[in-house]
């Protein structure tokens, strides 16, 4: 029997990972281009979460410096939002102390934007950190039409301030013990 390292995604619980991560991101891609933006008063706004989400929280240390990878689905909505002309914040359960998230970022093909880390008052407070990216998203409409929200949490995807369209990602496999290839 063949190993999955998971690095690879060659096992079964991988390869539905992926595949769900891909049919959101397609029905979010879909969304954006069918949307009429003509009412909207201010730039409209995607908001992404960061780990197992943009970047594939799975694949840690596999390139440069122990940085994640992309999660390739999400980054051909990104893209496509960019396309459009939607603006993307990233926010971030990370605390801003620390980290590499804007070089991680960066480097996986997703360029310069703006990154809200939490504070460290809340750090390891789920309850806490749920309602500071509310509160976070709340602020971002001031200057924003907050149009999608997107991560693997719960936390990325409810509260009062969550935008038109909510997409939570699966969050990935985990392997107890080392999975069969098929």
């Amino acid at each position: 029997m063949d190993v999955c390292n998971c690095d690879e995604g060659k096992c079964v619980e991988c390869k539905e990972y992926e595949k769900s991560i891909k049919e959101i991101c397609e029905i979010a891609s879909a969304f954006l281009k069918a949307r009429d933006k003509t009412d909207d008063q201010k730039p409209g706004l995607v908001v992404l979460d960061i780990d197992g989400t943009a970047l594939d929280d799975r694949r840690k240390g596999r390139k440069n410096e122990g940085l994640m990878s992309r999660h390739d689905p999400v980054h051909l909505f990104y893209e496509g939002a960019i396309g459009l002309g939607y603006e993307v914040v990233f926010l971030t359960a990370r605390m801003s102390y620390n980290n590499h998230a804007q070089k991680n970022l960066t480097t996986e093909g997703y360029g310069a934007h703006e990154i809200i880390y939490s504070p460290t008052s809340v750090e390891r407070d789920m309850s806490a950190l749920a309602l500071w990216k509310d509160y976070a998203r709340e602020e971002l409409e001031k200057k924003y039409t907050l149009v999608v929200c997107m991560g693997d949490q719960p936390m990325d995807v409810c509260g009062k301030h969550i935008g038109e369209q909510q997409y939570l990602l699966p969050e990935p496999p985990k392997h107890q013990q080392a999975c069969a290839i098929q």
